[in-house]
């Protein structure tokens, strides 16, 4: 609700721009105050308050100031950071995180849903339409990509080059498993879910060949040297055959990883994983003033990191 506090006349609307508008149509002098039933959005501040803060002493009068104002006072529930993530994997990772949480300010979406096919060469038209409209919506653009796909790193340097781009973009090398886990880690996670899958068909199917100590031991040697996650899947295989089949990147995987990442924020070499560091850092942008940040950063094409505008 928009209330003219001289008059007393007021706007009752779904949302705070629209009752704000609708009361300016016929008041266009008015003093507002907004609110919502049972908590005051207090936007009768003084002048110079609301200008330091949010760029405008006439919050009502400029949409992208009011648009941050509202996403502040958690009244905006819409998306505020998306996030393009290359495959099945690292979807399952950051669903574990917001999805699985409830939390929508930060979107998931499907990196290659955006690109199309032109003279068999990737068309990524489609992509800069949707960072565009990132831009025109005030939502940071996060982009996670491996490092081994050459074709997709020239795709997002030339969207940070051009300006459509106004987030960050994290690459991991050579690939998702191998830039944020030791193989061990990974034939840990893997022996896990293995073992877990078999304890349950056993449950269903009655007794059968069970698993024991020295099968993880072959499989932990078999993939403590994988330099990247194809090799990894494909020696885990060889190790244990049959008992491995199936088992493979996919979203449960992505699942299973982003668990054991959270229980371990760090690699047993001290480092913090660029994953957690990733999450960390959408958090961060999600309760950001998207236009002052974007009035005082820009993304750097060399890092692909936000920095301080020169």
């Amino acid at each position: 609700m928009a209330v003219d506090v001289d008059s007393g006349d007021y706007e009752v609307a779904d949302d705070a721009l629209g009752a704000g508008a609708g009361l300016r149509r016929r008041r266009p002098g008015a003093s507002v105050y907004l609110m919502r039933v049972g908590r005051p959005l207090s936007l009768n501040a003084r002048s110079d308050s609301k200008r330091r803060a949010y760029g405008t002493h006439r919050l009502l009068d400029d949409e992208e100031a009011m648009r941050d104002y509202v996403r502040m006072q958690g009244l905006d529930t819409a998306a505020r950071v998306r996030w393009y993530v290359e495959g099945e994997t690292e979807r399952g990772a950051l669903s574990e995180v917001f999805e699985k949480r409830g939390d929508r300010r930060v979107a998931l979406v499907n990196l290659r849903a955006q690109f199309g096919q032109r003279k068999g060469r990737i068309d990524a038209s489609g992509f800069r339409e949707r960072l565009r409209q990132d831009l025109n919506e005030g939502v940071f653009s996060l982009v996670s990509v491996d490092g081994d796909d050459a074709g997709v790193r020239r795709i997002v340097r030339g969207a940070i080059e051009d300006g459509d781009l106004f987030g960050e973009a994290f690459v991991s090398k050579p690939d998702f498993e191998i830039g944020n886990f030791e193989p061990a880690e990974l034939g840990e996670v893997l022996w896990r879910w293995i073992r877990e899958e078999e304890e349950g068909r056993r449950g269903e199917e009655g007794d059968g060949p069970a698993l024991q100590e020295d099968d993880k031991a072959l499989l932990l040697s078999a993939v403590e040297s994988a330099e990247n996650n194809g090799q990894f899947f494909d020696r885990a295989y060889d190790a244990l055959k049959e008992q491995a089949a199936g088992f493979d990147k996919s979203e449960e995987w992505g699942r299973r990883l982003m668990a054991h990442a959270t229980e371990q924020p760090e690699t047993g070499k001290g480092h913090r994983r660029p994953l957690i560091e990733a999450v960390d850092r959408a958090y961060d942008l999600a309760q950001a003033n998207y236009s002052a940040f974007r009035a005082n950063n820009r993304t750097d094409p060399e890092t692909w990191g936000l920095v301080p505008r020169d």
